[in-house]
């Protein structure tokens, strides 16, 4: 059972609590905000869940960090409504692993909190610029730092010797992070790898 620390709104707790009990999840504790949320409350949490309510991108996550909650416990954004792919990739960027539509399933909760909780990425996907084949959420082996610089470089259509004198690492190694992330988002080329991060708000153009 994924163990949930909750914070949102007071009138939102209660609804966003049932959600969390059907999905099997429990609730070991919750917060009206982010500030009422500190690193030794949550400690005994597997996730962290925020409700937003379209409150700014910016203020949302310095809130959170400076909290101490980001880069300790997964972090998933639950909004009220869509957002784009460069603000996903943002909240990506600063440690959220998770962002998901409020009007969710119990079963989508539940499959989106064993992801998260095992170290995976879950992205919503109503919004075309995130969307899968199946319009669900998807779940992403995180990319690690280098291969996030790896993959900005496919991007712009570098190629292996380039993208290895840039990084200053040898041509082995880049075909090593290539067949990485290849594998992480299930491409068969670099160029289906760039339209999956694209879509799923990995990299931004």
């Amino acid at each position: 059972m994924t163990r949930v620390f909750l914070i949102a709104a007071a009138r939102d707790r209660e609804r966003l609590g049932e959600l969390l009990e059907e999905a099997g999840a429990e609730v070991v504790g919750a917060a009206a905000s982010a500030e009422g949320a500190t690193e030794e409350l949550v400690e005994t949490a597997d996730v962290v869940i925020v409700g937003t309510n379209n409150e700014p991108l910016e203020e949302v996550l310095e809130v959170l960090q400076a909290q101490g909650l980001t880069g300790t416990l997964p972090i998933v954004l639950l909004m009220t409504e869509q957002r784009t792919a460069a603000w996903a990739n943002r909240a990506l960027r600063a440690g959220v692993r998770g962002i998901l539509p409020r009007n969710l399933s119990a079963t989508t909760m539940h499959v989106a909190l064993e992801a998260v909780a095992q170290g995976l990425t879950v992205l919503e996907t109503s919004d075309h610029s995130l969307q899968g084949n199946d319009g669900e959420a998807e779940f992403v082996e995180p990319l690690t730092a280098r291969e996030r610089d790896v993959l900005e470089m496919l991007a712009e259509g570098r190629g292996n010797r380039e993208i290895a004198a840039q990084l200053g690492i040898s041509e082995h190694t880049v075909k090593f992070h290539v067949a990485s992330i290849l594998g992480k988002l299930g491409a068969a080329t670099r160029t289906e790898a760039v339209s999956i991060a694209l879509r799923r708000g990995l990299i931004l153009f």
